[in-house]
């Protein structure tokens, strides 16, 4: 199974890249960059909870993943999300004159929920920025 271009909707997600390929990150400019850690290696993802409690300062990962046709190939991910009913806050030492304040508080599971059965995601910016 092949995952098309996503940032994950979570706080943060860690993936065990192990012996498995196919984790493809996009750069700044639009291109694709193969990752291809070491078997033990973890690698570490923000999602778009993340950058709500940035304030902006630090973007999603945007990423996919193509198979290279290993059978029974598996990659372990661990999504670190909020609480059942966890709220993410713009960290307050993360906004000043230069860096106003962009989010309200995230509902994260009212966020998720959004997502549900839907073709393409709302965008965060219109689900609770400011």
């Amino acid at each position: 199974m092949a995952l098309p271009e996503h940032a994950d909707m979570n706080l943060t997600t860690i993936i065990h890249q192990n012996h498995v390929k196919g984790l493809e990150v996009k750069t700044q400019d639009g291109q694709w960059l193969a990752f291809d850690a070491s078997p033990s290696s973890f690698v570490f993802m923000t999602g778009d909870a993340f950058q709500v409690w940035s304030n902006d300062r630090i973007k999603p990962c945007t990423h996919r993943v193509v198979m290279n046709g290993e059978e029974g190939a598996v990659r372990y991910s661990v999504l670190l999300s909020t609480f059942y009913n966890g709220t993410v806050n713009v960290a307050q030492e993360l906004v000043d004159e230069q860096h106003p304040l962009r989010y309200k508080p995230l509902n994260h599971l009212q966020y998720l929920s959004s997502q549900l059965g839907q073709r393409s995601r709302v965008c965060l910016q219109s689900f609770c920025a400011l």
